[in-house]
């Protein structure tokens, strides 16, 4: 489950790999679908503009939140991905596995610019710290 930085958005994900989008104005839904297996975690954006999901099936995939299409994959990982967050700029995302990896994503390369392995269990949470150079993660 993920709320929006206004509040005006909630997220649950699903044991399918779908998303559902709940305007907490009305209760309308939308689904976001991409996903093929379990959805372990989401998040938005500090803008409100995107959402990083994280699955079971090893994927961590980022949404256009406006038009609701699935924007692209960010795949590396070699088991489930238990956390995702943004950058607090935005322009980076980290994630955890139970692969015992923390991978730093680039947003505008779409790509893994740095791995933090040698972890001896599953990562289960992450987070940049507030001087936006760095990261705390969890096990």
């Amino acid at each position: 489950m993920a709320l929006s930085p206004d509040s005006r958005t909630l997220l649950l994900g699903f044991e399918d790999g779908d998303i559902k989008v709940f305007d907490t104005a009305d209760w309308s839904t939308r689904t976001l679908q991409g996903h093929t297996d379990r959805v372990v975690c989401m998040t938005f954006s500090s803008s409100g503009h995107h959402i990083a999901s994280g699955s079971k099936d090893k994927a961590v995939r980022i949404w256009n939140f406006h038009d609701s299409t699935d924007y692209y994959a960010l795949c590396g990982h070699t088991s489930q991905v238990n956390a995702v967050v943004f950058s607090p700029d935005g322009l980076q995302l980290a994630s955890g596995s139970d692969d015992m990896t923390v991978r730093v994503w680039n947003m505008d390369s779409k790509s893994s610019t740095f791995i933090f392995d040698g972890h001896t269990a599953a990562v289960r949470a992450v987070a940049w710290l507030s001087d936006r150079q760095r990261m705390r993660r969890g096990v």
